[in-house]
């Protein structure tokens, strides 16, 4: 959740993108696989993100939460 907002997450090749679900419109896109991006999962307290790749590498991401 970022701004106080349910997102979700899509991966797709080499990025991660985050959306506003009660707008359809994206909220931040995330960079850093150098291939596909297979799964993504959010932690129970949704302040971090994690995704696998076909690159070989799992990233964990901080989501910065807003008030």
């Amino acid at each position: 959740m970022l701004n106080n907002k349910v997102s979700i997450a899509s991966g797709s090749y080499k990025e991660i993108r985050l959306w506003d679900v009660s707008t359809g419109n994206p909220i931040r896109t995330l960079t850093g696989h150098t291939d596909a991006v297979w799964s993504v999962a959010f932690s129970p307290d949704s302040g971090t993100l994690s995704s696998g790749s076909s690159d070989g590498t799992i990233l964990l991401w901080t989501l910065a939460r807003a008030n």
